[in-house]
């Protein structure tokens, strides 16, 4: 396994989102909803096979969004029973899927939209399959549960983000909620485009 870097997450709606700062959601109708549409794009894994990486499709449909003030709930979970007990309360949480390229899908344990400057934002998370060889080798991926998603949409359901393809939850020095993800440069999302209702 190629060496890699735990590092804070920077990408601004997944900041916003954990900190647990509270943010109105957009009250104008889009054209394009975001609940019960399915929404494909591309995605680019840099470290990926290949000496250029590798590329495949993402798809994700969203049927129930979380809500703002979940976010302080898990940093109080995190702070004081600790990471299993996050990934407990989490385990049944069922509000969508993310399929990456012919993976199995995974299910959302949460997706959170916020309107930032006219612009939707999405952050969705989901409990990542960790692979059989992961644990045997107790690899330090192991640890790093959850994968992520910062999308941003247009009216039309068009747009663009990244992924951070293995990350774990922690309490920053500021007492917010915070993540880590698991390499130094998060998978590339493009061409996002809603296919179905």
């Amino acid at each position: 396994m190629r060496d890699t870097v735990a590092r804070r997450l920077t990408v601004a709606a997944a900041a916003i989102v954990l900190a647990g700062l509270t943010l109105a959601r957009a009250e104008a109708q889009s054209e394009t909803p975001v609940l019960n549409t399915t929404f494909l794009a591309n995605v680019f894994d840099p470290g990926g096979a290949g000496p250029r990486g590798s590329a495949t499709t993402l798809r994700v449909r969203v049927e129930s969004l979380t809500p703002q003030s979940e976010a302080a709930r898990w940093t109080s979970i995190l702070r004081v029973r600790g990471e299993r007990m996050l990934e407990n309360e989490l385990a049944g949480r069922d509000l969508g899927y993310m399929q990456i390229g012919n993976r199995f899908p995974e299910r959302l344990v949460a997706a959170f939209e916020t309107n930032v400057d006219g612009e939707r934002h999405l952050v969705l998370i989901t409990q990542r399959v960790v692979g059989v060889r992961e644990i045997w080798s107790s690899a330090r991926s192991a640890d790093y549960m959850y994968r992520m998603v910062e999308l941003t949409l247009d009216a039309s359901g068009h747009g663009d983000g990244a992924m951070y393809a293995a990350a774990r939850f922690r309490i920053e020095k500021d007492g917010s909620l915070g993540t880590r993800n698991l390499g130094f440069i998060p998978w590339r999302v493009s061409n996002l485009r809603a296919v179905s209702g």
